[in-house]
């Protein structure tokens, strides 16, 4: 598609704009060297001159994170499963630095969620069917990365219910559905209910 004139109808939906853009940041991530650095000021350099937001860094972050994360050819299920979610916290690792400049706010990090969720539905066969959620947001809030916080997690999944409503069994719904990520949600609210029990009886 040409870079036809970008209409003000709101931040993603209606903005021709976006896709090409998502789709260069995802590539310059993906061809990056070792220096995140360098990655970081391009990115930025990108984003200021495209006039564009965080959020659609992100989702380009999050396209580059699961295209570079194929599993070898011909391993098995059980072999893709485990490569697949090794690589992308591999490169979640490498790309700490960059995520963490483009995680401005938890509105970002349920952004970010949001187009991990996306692009795993939307990536090749080899990837989209072993992907399990739990698995890639557990590396992104535990320590040392902390990337995603507890409640961003907890108000994309909120969210997430909502919009799933009585689609339950949708094909954009399966990763959401899966027992594995319920299982990991429901410990995480467990823990955040814990914890403000105890600091609500400090007071506000």
């Amino acid at each position: 598609g040409g870079a036809g004139e970008v209409g003000g109808e709101g931040e993603m939906s209606g903005d021709k704009g976006t896709k090409p853009f998502v789709a260069a940041i995802a590539e310059m991530v993906a061809q990056s060297s070792d220096s995140v650095e360098a990655l970081i000021t391009e990115v930025k350099c990108y984003k200021l001159a495209q006039n564009r937001s965080f959020d659609e860094c992100l989702a380009g972050v999050a396209a580059a994170l699961l295209a570079m994360s194929a599993p070898d050819e011909g391993a098995t299920d059980k072999m893709a499963k485990v490569q697949v979610h090794k690589r992308i916290n591999g490169h979640v690792v490498r790309l700490t630095p960059l995520i963490k400049t483009l995680l401005q706010n938890q509105a970002n990090q349920e952004c970010l969620i949001r187009n991990l969720e996306l692009q795993a539905l939307e990536s090749a066969p080899a990837i989209s069917s072993v992907i399990e959620l739990a698995f890639i947001l557990k590396p992104l809030n535990d320590e040392p990365l902390e990337l995603l916080s507890d409640e961003a997690i907890i108000a994309w999944a909120e969210s997430r219910r909502a919009a799933v409503g009585g689609a339950a069994g949708a094909p954009e719904n399966r990763l959401f559905e899966s027992a594995q990520l319920a299982a990991y949600l429901e410990w995480l609210e467990e823990e955040e209910e814990s914890g403000s029990e105890e600091s609500e009886s400090d007071g506000e």
